[in-house]
This record gives C-alpha cells, structure tokens and sequence, in this order.
C-alpha cells in the first residue's frame, strides 16, 4: 500500500510540473518555464495545494454523510 501511494504521489507531482511547463511555455514562449523555475515551482505548488483541498473536502463531505 505504501509503495502505490508513493508511486501516485510521484505521478501527480510530475503531471503538476509537466502541466506549469506546458502552460508557461503556451502562454508566454517557449523556453519561459525552464527560465523562470520559480513560476514552476508556484505553479505547482499551487495546484498541488488545490488537488489537497479537494480530498479534504471530499473526505469531510464522506465524513459528514456518516454521521447522519
């Protein structure tokens, strides 16, 4: 179980840095995302933080429909 969770975690961390790149580089130039490793890392950072809010919020909304 640990090794999947490992393995998933490693593929949407990657698809987060594949999808900052590719926006970067089609919304300004390419070569914009590997001269600007910072937007990258916001980028991602930000999604990342998105995609944790969402399975919080469908594991309280799960939570939630127990309880009742």
């Amino acid at each position: 179980m640990n090794k999947d969770l490992m393995l998933q975690s490693l593929k949407v961390a990657y698809t987060f840095l594949e999808g900052a790149e590719k926006i970067l580089d089609l919304k300004k130039c390419e070569g914009y995302a590997a001269a600007h490793p910072d937007l990258v890392a916001a980028f991602t950072l930000t999604a990342a933080l998105d995609y944790h809010a969402c399975i919080l919020a469908r594991a309280a909304s799960q939570g939630a429909r127990h309880d009742e």
